[in-house]
């Protein structure tokens, strides 16, 4: 039977020493992320919601604790398995991660796809009609050949949400998907996110933003 729990993290800390202080970012923080559910982390700018989806996503190493990928421990991961679990079985949205400006928005949702199979270029043409596919998927197909810098900033998180799936991840990392938009694209971002919960990935969010976290179907806070 499949485990319906697809990332673990235990007793996860992280502190940095600073001026001979030790700063501490995240202690004994717990979470399960299950199959088929739209989590959101919930807090004020600064309590350390962006450091936790950086370890969780491997970008990061905790000070303690574990994280684990369908109960194998990331950090014990080979070269290869990293690079698959970065590059494949998750997708991130970043709120400090731009399209690439030279690129049309079709190019930069199919950017994944060739960097995870730099030695394969013969899935090209399945490759294009799955980016299509997700451009109509978020109504955005008539952008196609668009450029980021004519986006708008909801247009811009549909592209990269469309750019976040296109490898087909298992989970789904948001840090502040809705910072840039107003409270009708945030409804939009927020029904996304439950329709791709509902096809079996996982997503989890960080938020400070009420709407967003109310519609999620489970909200965990980090405090100081």
């Amino acid at each position: 039977m499949e485990n319906k729990v697809l990332l673990k993290a235990a007793n996860v800390s992280k502190y940095f020493e600073r001026c001979g202080n030790k700063i501490c970012v995240l202690e004994d923080f717990n979470i399960e992320l299950e199959r088929g559910t739209f989590t959101t982390v919930v807090g004020r700018s600064g309590s350390g919601k962006t450091t936790l989806l950086n370890i969780l996503a491997g970008f990061e190493k905790p000070s303690s604790g574990t994280v684990l990928f369908e109960e194998k421990n990331i950090e014990a991961f080979s070269k290869n398995e990293n690079a698959l679990y970065k590059n494949q079985e998750i997708g991130f949205v970043s709120q400090s991660q731009s399209l690439l400006p030279s690129l049309t928005v079709f190019d930069n949702v199919r950017l994944p796809f060739f960097i995870l199979n730099k030695r394969n270029k013969n899935q090209t043409r399945d490759i294009n009609l799955k980016a299509e596919d997700l451009l109509k998927k978020f109504d955005i197909l008539y952008l196609r050949n668009s450029y980021p810098k004519n986006l708008s900033g909801g247009e811009t998180q549909r592209v990269l949400i469309a750019r976040a799936l296109i490898n087909e991840p298992k989970i789904i990392f948001a840090d502040e998907p809705t910072s840039s938009v107003d409270s009708e694209q945030t409804k939009e971002i927020s029904a996304i996110f439950n329709a791709i919960a509902k096809e079996g990935k996982s997503v989890l969010a960080a938020t400070h933003d009420t709407l967003l976290s109310e519609a999620s179907q489970k909200q965990i806070k980090i405090e100081d």
